[in-house]
């Protein structure tokens, strides 16, 4: 993979051309991970079974508030059941 240096780098805009204010920038990433997540999902029954299948995972990976899911990791969504087939109940 190719260094990025300043000679191959996408050029930087300029500050005065900057769209979002400091204050909206800083904003954006205070979104909760929820809404995030679920911003471009328009179909109800697409939501409702994602609703649900991240209430497994919550549930799975001991996620008690939303904040949480910004530590999750790709490994933590292989090893939830379901996307990886593991059985996670006492009763395996």
């Amino acid at each position: 993979m190719p260094q990025l240096t300043t000679q191959n780098s996408p050029a930087l805009p300029a500050t005065s051309t900057r769209l979002l204010t400091n204050e909206d920038f800083h904003w954006l990433a205070e979104v909760p991970p929820e809404i995030e997540w679920f911003a471009n999902i328009n179909n109800v029954q697409t939501r409702r079974s994602y609703e649900n299948a991240m209430k497994d995972f919550m549930v799975f990976v001991g996620i008690t508030r939303p904040e949480e899911f910004r530590i999750i990791t790709r490994t933590h969504i292989i090893a939830c059941p379901g996307q990886s087939g593991l059985n996670y109940s006492n009763n395996s």
